[in-house]
């Protein structure tokens, strides 16, 4: 669907005082959205309104209408996150600066929070985390793949064996475990793709998700949690605690729901409710 125009709005005054946060040291906040729930209501051109310049040229750049309201839905899902756990801050205030691999972090207003996003078909998912590095990626794990073909780019032997070991109808979702597992992990140390896939494995057969890492990092500092999100899609966080204990994960479910709640973002009328 083509993605509407808003007009011009007044800037609002740029905040110089660190933003508050609700959120507390020992959680990880996880959110998960369709998309087509925003295609479906009146919210598409208020998303549009609360995004960036750059996120907007970032939608145009891609060629279709579904990727680019996947797009929208996903910057304006990571905005509104931010500021439910900074309710002071509203949406549109959030400033972002790209790392040299195309992390975004927030650089203004100053504030302890940091947040990953991740979309596939039908999915969005972002997490946000108070000064812990976070990494998110969800995938459809029972798409038709030729699975022998991609772990010979992504696997590890000792995860290449284990596919091997399975009833051809079990490797799907094995490796989409692996793959998304890896991609939450490089998304964390923000390395995006530059560190081979094949070089860091993954296991969980005798106990919490592991990770076997290159030399230049310590197992012993990541916590790693995953999950099924609807019957199509599985969800994998990692969460660089170091040495303190293992983080809260708290996961919101998808809003659907309307509260008439008036609080500010585009999201405000949607039930965000914990749930352990």
């Amino acid at each position: 669907m083509p993605v509407p125009q808003p007009p011009a709005r007044p800037a609002r005054p740029r905040r110089t005082e660190a933003a508050g946060v609700v959120i507390g040291a020992d959680e990880a906040h996880v959110w998960v959205l369709d998309p087509q729930t925003l295609a479906l209501s009146d919210l598409v051109s208020a998303c549009h309104d609360l995004i960036s310049d750059d996120e907007r040229a970032r939608v145009r750049r891609r060629r279709f209408d579904r990727d680019r309201h996947t797009a929208l839905a996903a910057h304006a899902l990571a905005r509104t996150a931010l500021s439910w756990c900074s309710p002071e801050v509203h949406p549109d205030e959030w400033r972002f600066a790209r790392t040299e691999h195309d992390r975004p972090e927030v650089v203004d207003p100053p504030s302890p929070l940091r947040f990953n996003v991740s979309h596939t078909d039908r999915l969005i998912a972002c997490v946000v985390t108070r000064d812990i590095a976070c990494g998110v990626d969800v995938e459809v794990a029972d798409r038709d793949t030729d699975v022998a073909l991609l772990a010979r780019g992504t696997c590890t032997p000792a995860e290449s064996a284990a596919l091997r070991g399975l009833p051809e109808g079990e490797r799907p979702g094995r490796f989409f475990r692996y793959w998304t597992l890896k991609e939450a992990y490089s998304k964390a140390r923000g390395l995006g793709m530059s560190v081979p896939f094949e070089r860091y494995g993954f296991d969980w057969d005798t106990g919490p998700i592991r990770v076997s890492t290159p030399e230049d990092d310590d197992p012993a500092h990541w916590q790693f949690a995953q999950w099924p999100v609807t019957d199509r899609h599985i969800l994998a966080v990692a969460l660089r605690t170091g040495p303190a204990p293992d983080l809260r994960i708290i996961r919101h479910p998808t809003p659907t729901g309307r509260d008439g709640a008036g609080g500010p973002g585009v999201f405000a009328r949607w039930r965000f409710e914990n749930h352990g």
